[in-house]
């Protein structure tokens, strides 16, 4: 069964996870004969599908520790909160956004990149409060086509922060420009 987040993959090479409904696997840039797995945070916070590709990994000869790995929002929620137009945020955030599987170390690096203050200033405006507050906010602003260029404006600056973020990761970049993509096309609407 395809889920939503197929959507996101377009561009990128990817494939069904052996069995595994709603997982996906993408070549790992960095290491010829590694793999990443893609999926949305509800499938890849179920311990019993994370459990799954663990054991399918081991019989593989990977033997990590499935404590040791995290999903995380390749457009993260607090960004995505703010190019939110169609006013979906939290099925989003849980059912279609798509995560990738890094090591905890990879994923806190990558969280206090997106989370620091320099960060936020260059190319948030200083967004602060809860990601559903300014998702709603973002959405009723979409319904003006009068908001539209300033909202166009915000999204162009998330682009060139992910864009520079996960720069030399082709596969990431592409995902987070299809995000980027789709929520273009509810102010297109």
């Amino acid at each position: 069964m395809e889920h939503g987040i197929t959507k996101y993959l377009n561009g990128v090479d990817y494939d069904f996870f052996e069995s595994i409904d709603g997982v996906y696997v993408i070549r790992e840039i960095q290491h010829s004969k590694g793999y990443r797995y893609i999926c949305s945070y509800n499938i890849g916070k179920n311990q019993t599908i994370k459990k799954q590709i663990f054991d399918k990994l081991r019989r593989y000869g990977q033997h990590e520790n499935n404590e040791d790995w995290e999903f995380h929002h390749i457009v993260e929620g607090r960004d995505f909160a703010d190019i939110d137009f169609a006013g979906r945020y939290s099925e989003m955030y849980s059912k279609e956004l798509p995560c990738v599987m890094f090591h905890k170390a990879r994923h806190s690096a990558f969280t206090n990149l997106f989370r620091n203050k320099e960060t936020r200033l260059l190319y948030r405006n200083g967004a602060r409060g809860k990601a559903e507050d300014r998702a709603s906010a973002v959405s009723a602003k979409a319904k003006s086509s009068a908001n539209h260029r300033i909202l166009l404006g915000d999204l162009e600056k998330l682009e060139e922060l992910y864009a520079n973020i996960y720069l030399g990761d082709v596969a990431l970049q592409q995902i987070s420009r299809n995000v980027f993509r789709e929520a273009r096309k509810v102010l297109a609407r």
